[in-house]
């Protein structure tokens, strides 16, 4: 396992939305934007059962996530990894934690899929911390 830079850690406090890049099975790969946390171990996400990240990350856990500064958009982390474990139990109330996170909401207000949703434990393996000084931060 590969830790994570501290001076990135922000991005992932922050409301910053990671992008999930996924290798499909022809060979192109497909990027989805998801709300993530990290437990200073893992990058974690939820998806449903349903849903074709679900089923293309049984098939190849291999993925990458990457999340952009908002304030610096020359400012990012990268991070590749191996998915080790997709857990059903505690997804719903991780997307509650999330919900807060991203929307200030005290829940997911879709609950339709309650009970259909699973965790995405992201190890990282490979990480790219990028800050640019050849253009100012935005303000």
């Amino acid at each position: 396992m590969t830790t994570l830079p501290p001076d990135f850690e922000d991005l992932l406090r922050s409301r910053a939305f990671a992008h999930l890049g996924v290798a499909l099975r022809d060979g192109s790969v497909a990027v989805y934007p998801v709300w993530c946390d990290y437990d200073g171990h893992t990058l974690n996400f939820v998806s449903n059962k349903a849903s074709g990240k679900y089923r293309v990350i049984r098939r190849n856990p291999r993925v990458t996530l990457c999340l952009s500064d908002p304030d610096n958009p020359y400012r990012y982390l990268e991070v590749r990894g191996t998915v080790q474990r997709i857990e059903e139990g505690g997804a719903d109330a991780l997307l509650d934690g999330l919900t807060r996170k991203y929307t200030g909401l005290d829940a997911y207000p879709d609950r339709s899929q309650q009970g259909n949703r699973v965790i995405f434990r992201l190890t990282p393996e490979k990480v790219v911390a990028y800050v640019s000084s050849n253009f100012p931060p935005r303000n």
